[in-house]
């Protein structure tokens, strides 16, 4: 009887042992991760992750060819040089290994710009920040152009900078998630003094009356679906509005809920313009005109007199 029970004893033993090893052994066991992977992990960009979302950017590995270099690569899968070196953590001059997966951003729907057009360089009217990242549906570029040209005609005064729209073949760019069909503006403020770069606004910093001439002259080409900018500052401009004596539906418009106003926290240095497509379709330039409630205002400009301040 002893010697049955010291059997089972051992038996149980065993086959714990047996049982319990292999998972400990799992369960410490790193998971494989690629040479590149870890060496270029700190170069991927927040915004890209390879379980994004549908409509997200995702981003995918494509072997080079045999005799490939940076810039035929980047040619063939559609991304510009700084992004393909950004995103592999490669030097400017640094040769690409045949048969290597190097890391190539990728979207999922309305991803590509085809037949855009540069907004740069820089004008009497316009600050391109970065003219490689100012590409753009033609008739984005051509509102921007006319509105702040016809800004300046109306109220002279510094011009405005604009930074991010999209590549110039489109796609991801880092570290944005929209920014890819070029259909979205990141254009910074009016301000009183010219900066090159954008400027927070504040109270006293934001030139309201000729931010809001540009805006109106946007929204003129009736491709304008939606702005994302500061609460704040949205305030500044809905009572500057008033004060003009607008019609109560552009405040509603504007203003009113579900308007072409959204606030955005981190929107307190520019403005984000988000365009529709033509109804003919992107690729048919728009004429901007200034509407007629700013066009009356500008009459004392016109005529030498100073303006009112708002």
């Amino acid at each position: 009887m002893k010697s049955l029970f010291v059997n089972i004893i051992l038996c149980v033993v065993v086959l714990g042992t047996f049982l319990l090893i292999p998972s400990a052994y799992a369960g410490s066991k790193r998971p494989k991760v690629s040479h590149r992977a870890r060496v270029h992990r700190g170069h991927r960009p927040p915004s890209f992750t390879a379980d994004s979302p549908p409509g997200q950017c995702s981003l995918r590995r494509k072997p080079a060819l045999f005799r490939d270099n940076q810039a035929t690569f980047a040619a063939r899968h559609h991304i510009s040089l700084p992004e393909l070196r950004h995103l592999n953590g490669l030097s400017v001059d640094e040769p690409l290994r045949h048969r290597h997966n190097y890391v190539v951003a990728q979207g999922e729907i309305g991803e590509r710009l085809v037949s855009g057009e540069s907004l740069g360089p820089s004008n009497a009217a316009l600050i391109v920040v970065d003219p490689s990242r100012a590409w753009g549906q033609p008739h984005v570029v051509a509102a921007l152009r006319n509105a702040a040209a016809q800004v300046q005609t109306v109220a002279p005064g510094p011009r405005l900078a604009v930074e991010d729209i999209s590549m110039p073949k489109g796609g991801c760019m880092a570290p944005h998630r929209e920014h890819r069909g070029g259909l979205e503006v990141d254009a910074g403020l009016f301000h009183h003094q010219e900066y090159k770069h954008l400027h927070a606004g504040t109270a006293g910093s934001m030139d309201v009356r000729r931010e809001w001439l540009f805006l109106r002259a946007i929204e003129n080409t009736h491709h304008l679906r939606k702005v994302l900018l500061d609460r704040r500052l949205i305030g500044r401009l809905r009572s500057h509005a008033q004060k003009l004596g607008e019609p109560a539906q552009v405040i509603r418009a504007w203003f009113g809920r579900g308007g072409l106003f959204r606030p955005a926290a981190g929107h307190d240095n520019h403005t984000h313009l988000q365009f529709h497509c033509p109804k003919a379709g992107c690729g048919r330039p728009a004429q901007v005109d200034l509407p007629e409630a700013t066009t009356a205002e500008a009459a004392p400009a016109q005529t030498g007199a100073k303006p009112a301040k708002p």
